[in-house]
């Protein structure tokens, strides 16, 4: 069991990441959010609204995603802790991975309302199909690259939050996308939003953004461990499978990440629908504005987040700061039922704000953790294997994101909810949408906090391994 209070130790200067290399990575982080978020913030207004896809088939569309995921993101993975090239493991996949995403990202939001269901849907798998592979190429390695560009456990959560900044910087773009695809700008001749025309332009110019920050890293920063990884036997993608499985912290933080985000993603994936058919009752400019401003005050709560779990982690331990981030989200969930309301629609903007901050104090600890469970792998294989804890750590968290996606949509259309009935929809969906939007989260959550009671990688424990692999390398 983890020692919930440490003894903070202070960085020795060689650990330090240089301030220009972690703004070239963090600023990347952006090209993380936006090449990889941009379809579950459009998910109502583009799937269900503009296409008249229902929320079920639309969460299933998630999920044929996600299962590509489970097949690209382990791919590239393995292909990046074995390759060997004159410019490194990673750097040769994100160069590439990063152009093909920003140039396809647009791609999906072209199909037309004309077109019959099955065209749709073939269209919008296609198009995901090239997105989501893309994503893996860049992102993997992008991933992998946090892990192994210190072999402190402090300076990684430093280097983690510099990355959380630029990403929920994004997020403010992310949380206006509603708002952006229905500005006046994109409305029809008959004075009606176009929002299939307006997430065109919008993701396009994204797109631009994601390709310009994602080949940054590519280009600027090296791998920290490229020369002893370049000695050690190549793996098999099978017994990359079986030893990332071994690790028993690995499987206690993944086991932490599924039912946290699954929890997290029936507020998330409920939200939109409560404040669109609940609390703006089918006004879709309210909607829209109402989902603008809690974009923006989400984003501000989450920068505030990032600071927050920094200290956090480096004075109390890293279990300690997901503990009180997923007791917050709880908060935020449960506040739902008292605050989505018709009577006072602004009053919906307390919620999400509680979660967007606790999600980014999680964001912020979760990938300096993976970085340490890959020395404590290293402790046992003798063996640098950032890519398999990257991808692998990658593909459960889409994966469950894609879950909690999908979960929402069929238990309220059991509860009534219908697309046919438009804003009309029975008093017993409404009621059905709140419960489930303030209870489920509320529920999935305790089991994340018993996980991380269970936990084994202190601060101090991470010390020690730091010290045997050093001893172990020589350096000492």
């Amino acid at each position: 069991m983890s020692t919930p209070f440490t003894t903070n130790t202070a960085t020795v200067a060689s650990d330090k990441i240089a301030l220009k290399d972690k703004l070239i990575y963090g600023s990347a982080g952006i090209a993380d959010m936006w090449g990889g978020q941009t379809l579950n913030y459009l998910q109502v207004p583009i799937f269900t609204i503009a296409l008249g896809i229902s929320p079920t088939v639309a969460g299933l569309l998630m999920v044929i995603f996600r299962l590509w995921d489970g097949f690209s993101d382990p791919l590239f993975g393995w292909l990046s802790d074995n390759t060997r090239t004159r410019w490194g493991r990673r750097r040769p996949y994100m160069f590439l991975g990063a152009i093909v995403l920003g140039l396809t990202m647009s791609s999906i939001y072209y199909a037309q309302k004309d077109w019959s269901q099955t065209h749709i849907m073939v269209w919008v798998v296609l198009c995901g199909l090239v997105i989501f592979t893309a994503h893996s190429c860049w992102n993997v390695p992008y991933q992998s690259m946090l892990l192994e560009m210190t072999p402190d456990t402090n300076e990684r959560t430093n280097l983690s939050s510099v990355r959380a900044y630029f990403q929920q910087g994004s997020s403010l773009v992310l949380g206006q996308l509603w708002f952006l695809i229905t500005l006046p700008v994109f409305f029809t001749a008959l004075g009606k939003p176009d929002t299939l025309l307006g997430a065109q332009v919008v993701i396009g110019i994204m797109g631009i953004v994601v390709l310009c920050l994602g080949i940054l890293p590519a280009l600027f920063l090296r791998e920290r461990y490229y020369e002893t990884a370049s000695k050690q036997e190549k793996v098999s993608i099978i017994n990359n499978f079986k030893l990332t499985f071994q690790n028993r912290a690995f499987l206690l933080l993944a086991g932490f990440a599924l039912v946290y985000i699954v929890g997290s993603q029936f507020a998330f994936g409920l939200f939109n629908f409560a404040r669109y058919y609940q609390v703006a009752q089918g006004d879709e400019v309210l909607a829209a504005k109402i989902a603008g401003l809690d974009g923006l005050l989400s984003t501000v709560c989450a920068l505030a987040g990032v600071p927050f779990a920094q200290w956090v982690a480096n004075h109390r331990g890293k279990s300690t700061a997901l503990i009180v981030s997923a007791v917050i989200s709880m908060l935020g969930a449960g506040l739902s039922w008292i605050c989505y309301t018709p009577a006072s629609p602004y009053l919906s903007l307390v919620c999400n704000p509680l979660l967007s901050f606790a999600g980014a104090s999680i964001w912020v600890i979760i990938p300096s953790m993976t970085a340490d469970i890959a020395d404590d792998d290293e402790l046992t294989t003798h063996e640098r294997r950032e890519g398999a804890f990257a991808s692998i750590f990658s593909w459960v968290v889409k994966m469950t994101f894609s879950i909690g996606a999908v979960l929402p949509g069929p238990m309220i259309e059991l509860a009534g909810f219908s697309v046919k009935e438009g804003a009309h929809q029975s008093e017993s969906a409404i009621m059905g949408m709140r419960l489930i939007l303030a209870i489920a989260p509320v529920v999935f959550m305790f089991p994340a906090l018993f996980i991380l009671k269970r936990y084994p990688l202190s601060t101090s424990r991470m010390h020690e391994i730091r010290d045997t692999l050093e001893a172990r390398r020589g350096k000492l």
